[in-house]
C-alpha cells in the first residue's frame, strides 16, 4: 500500500499478516528515508500521516509504503 498524497489515512492489517515493513520517505528536496519491520495482528488499524513539502519549495510530498508480510503458509490478496 502506497500513501503519497498529503493527508491522514487508516491502514487495517489484513487477515494472515503478522508483520509489516513500513518505509518512510521524507518530503522536500533532501528528504530522508527509513524502513522498519513491525509485528502486527490482523484487524488492528494504524493511522498513517503523510506530510507535505515546504510551501514554495522544489521538493515533493512525503510518502509512506506499507508492505505486509504474510504468515508462513498463508496466502493474502
Amino acid at each position: 500500500m502506497v500513501y503519497d498524497t498529503v493527508g491522514v489515512y487508516e491502514y487495517v492489517v489484513p487477515a494472515g499478516v503478522r508483520e509489516i515493513e513500513v518505509a518512510l520517505v521524507g518530503a522536500g528536496g533532501g528528504g530522508g528515508y527509513v524502513a522498519c519491520v513491525f509485528p502486527v495482528e490482523q484487524g488492528h488499524s494504524y493511522r498513517v500521516v503523510v506530510g507535505g513539502g515546504a510551501a514554495g519549495g522544489t521538493g515533493t510530498d512525503g510518502r509512506v509504503v506499507i508492505t505486509p508480510a504474510p504468515a508462513p503458509g498463508t496466502a493474502t490478496d
